[in-house]
């Protein structure tokens, strides 16, 4: 387990494998640097993974903005209730994303030796660390306007057709949309 207190932002940041806060909280309490205001946030290791193999396999070699997204509409998947409720669920269902549909899904970008591929995935993690620490905030901007589905604008899949999605926006090469209200 790690953890660290954020003096910035007043979070306790927990990455932890399983996530156990009520532990993680009477060891954090119990620190002399500790107050009372501080929001314990853990951060499940695995979902972690999920969420930055999502984003670095559908998205590395788009902007940040086309990073962020990708990984927005994972979250916002696990948050609608019409998906399954964990990220890593929500990345390996079926052949919800392309890469898991091929033998890139065995692939591990942490062992890549090109400079360039092991940046991407250092990225990945980054975005995806601050994606879970940031969605719940007042202050997070869902760039994708509540996406839970996406597609590289160079494909026209059948799914896009349904009557009951609604394009929201367009972000580098995907094309983002979300359930009609």
């Amino acid at each position: 387990m790690f953890w660290f207190i954020s003096k910035y932002d007043a979070k306790a940041i927990v990455i932890s494998l399983p996530p156990i806060k009520e532990e993680v909280e009477e060891i954090i309490t119990q620190e002399d640097d500790y107050e009372p205001e501080t929001e314990i946030v853990v951060i499940d290791a695995k979902e972690k993974i999920c969420l930055a193999k999502a984003i670095y396999f559908e998205a590395r070699n788009q902007s940040i903005d086309g990073k962020i997204a990708v990984g927005t509409v994972v979250m916002n998947r696990v948050k609608t209730g019409m998906h399954p409720n964990t990220i890593c669920e929500v990345v390996h269902t079926g052949c919800q994303f392309s890469w898991n549909c091929d033998k890139t899904k065995k692939y591990n970008p942490e062992n890549r030796k090109n400079i360039v591929e092991r940046q991407a995935w250092n990225e990945s993690l980054m975005l995806a660390n601050d994606l879970i620490l940031e969605y719940n905030s007042e202050s997070f901007d869902d760039i994708t306007k509540g996406a839970t589905y996406f597609h590289a604008s160079y494909v026209s899949p059948e799914w896009r057709k349904w009557k009951k999605l609604q394009r929201t926006v367009k972000i580098d090469k995907h094309i983002f949309y979300k359930m009609k209200e």
